[in-house]
Order: C-alpha cells, then sequence, then structure tokens
C-alpha cells in the first residue's frame, strides 16, 4: 500500500497546547518558547494549581486550559480499516493557541506532543506515516500554522493498532516553562 509521509506540521508549539516560537529568526515559525513570558498570564494561580493536581486523569472531550489562553482537548480514539485493509489507530484532538508572544510571528501546532499509552505504560507516538482513509478527516499534518487565538481540530494518526492495549491519551508538551503542566491525559473508555 502505497504510504505517504507526514510533512506539514505546526513550527508553532503553544507554551502548553503545542505553540513556541524560533528564538533564532522572530519571522520564522516557533521553535521555542520564549524563555520569559508575562507571569500573569503564564502562570497558574495558586487556586488553580490546587484545584486539579498534576497527575489528573480526564474524561474524553474535557477541554483542558493552559498558560498564556491556549488549551488542549482529546475527543476520541479509534482504530480505522484503510482501503488498502490495514488498521491504524487515530485520535481526535483540538488545540486552541493563545495570546501573542512577544518577537514572535505565528504559532503552529505539533502532533508530536500527543501519543497513546497503554497498560504497560508504553507509548505509542504520532504515525511518521500513514495510508490514505475514508473514515476520518481532516488528518492533522505534522505540522499545522494556528493563528494566536485559535483553534485547530483534526485527526491524528497514530502508531497503533487493534493489538494496542490503548488506556490512556497524553498530552505533553516537552518546551513547557513551568513544572507540572506540561504533562495532561485522558482516559480511554
Amino acid at each position: 500500500m502505497p504510504k505517504r509521509l507526514l510533512a506539514t506540521l505546526v513550527a508553532v508549539p503553544i507554551t502548553l497546547a503545542g505553540c513556541s516560537a524560533s528564538a533564532a529568526s522572530p519571522s520564522d515559525s516557533v521553535n521555542n518558547p520564549p524563555a520569559a513570558q508575562d507571569a500573569e498570564s503564564s502562570t497558574p494561580t495558586a487556586e488553580q494549581a490546587a484545584a486539579e493536581p498534576a497527575n489528573a486523569i480526564h474524561p474524553l472531550g474535557e477541554t483542558v486550559d493552559t498558560p498564556g489562553g491556549s488549551s488542549v482537548t482529546a475527543y476520541d480514539y479509534r482504530v480505522i480499516t484503510t482501503p488498502g485493509d490495514d488498521r491504524e489507530g487515530v485520535l481526535e484532538v483540538k488545540v486552541c493557541v493563545g495570546d501573542p508572544v512577544e518577537g514572535y510571528s505565528g504559532s503552529s501546532v505539533l502532533t508530536e506532543f500527543w501519543s497513546i499509552e497503554d497498560a504497560e505504560d508504553r507509548r505509542f507516538e504520532a504515525a511518521s506515516s500513514y495510508g490514505e482513509n475514508d473514515e476520518v478527516a481532516p488528518i492533522l499534518s505534522y505540522e499545522s500554522n494556528v493563528a494566536w487565538n485559535d483553534c485547530i481540530r483534526g485527526w491524528i494518526v497514530m502508531d497503533t493498532d487493534d493489538s494496542t492495549d490503548a488506556q490512556t491519551i497524553r498530552y505533553f508538551n516537552s518546551m513547557a516553562e513551568q513544572p507540572g503542566i506540561e504533562e495532561i491525559r485522558w482516559e480511554l473508555p
């Protein structure tokens, strides 16, 4: 079956929802979050931190707010059959990019922040290539440009199939600047 390479994911990972900006060139897409952000918009309040433990597991469909006015939501996970009779897992997500970050010209959403975890704590990342399908659309590419204060919703093809004992969806922004808010999980039914 022909495979096509994922070549277009967003380059501006949100501070916690998948956006960032390039420190080398403000006109480039964001690759790394700025070292210093407005403390008020990027630091959760004491009430927010106390209300939601860092290891909380959310139900599917619940939106989780992240610093800077950003948010992430995991809606669905399922295994689909491609026209070539291959089975592959797909994950439906929504990422909202927050307020503009000074010195950065744009934002993007990266699928690399999303994974599926099984009962034995193995993580299955977004697929680097995938076949065509007739069941879900739109498929998010590796990097998708998203305007500040806007959202993108779509499906991510995962390196999973029928044999994967999928338990949780994990969003992990390794570029987050505040410890304890870079990892978010949703429970699969």
